[in-house]
């Protein structure tokens, strides 16, 4: 069983929060930190998460040995991470009805990647 710990917006804006959610996340046994990545990520915007930003996440990640892992979101954001060595990528549910290329994009990358099957069985009806 793998336990992934759903950092997402939850540090809700405060940065130096991510740090601490990670440990916790450690702590209590997780495998994988999961943020979201390319959601309200405007300036100013509650999880504006720019390169320099995922980078430090990742570092954070390897410090406490817990494996990152990014809901892809926005075309914007999959240019972000596919510049790290990601090993998992989640798929957000909305991207299969409204973004379907920027799914066939991640999938091509050949990395692992999370799909939530019930919303995909939906989609397919």
């Amino acid at each position: 069983m793998i336990f992934i710990a759903e950092i997402g917006m939850n540090y809700n804006g405060n940065f130096s929060l991510c740090y601490e959610m990670i440990k916790q996340a450690k702590l209590a046994g997780a495998n994988i930190a999961k943020f979201q990545l390319g959601w309200r990520d405007g300036p100013n915007e509650i999880n504006q998460l720019d390169k320099k930003k995922v980078k430090k996440i990742i570092e954070w990640c390897n410090y406490y040995e817990i494996e990152p892992m990014f809901s892809i979101i926005s075309d914007k954001a999959y240019g972000i991470i596919k510049k790290f060595n990601i090993s998992k990528y989640k798929i957000a549910s909305r991207s299969l009805k409204y973004d379907f290329e920027l799914v066939k994009k991640i999938i091509d990358q050949n990395n692992i990647t999370e799909i939530n099957a019930l919303y995909l069985f939906y989609v397919l009806l």
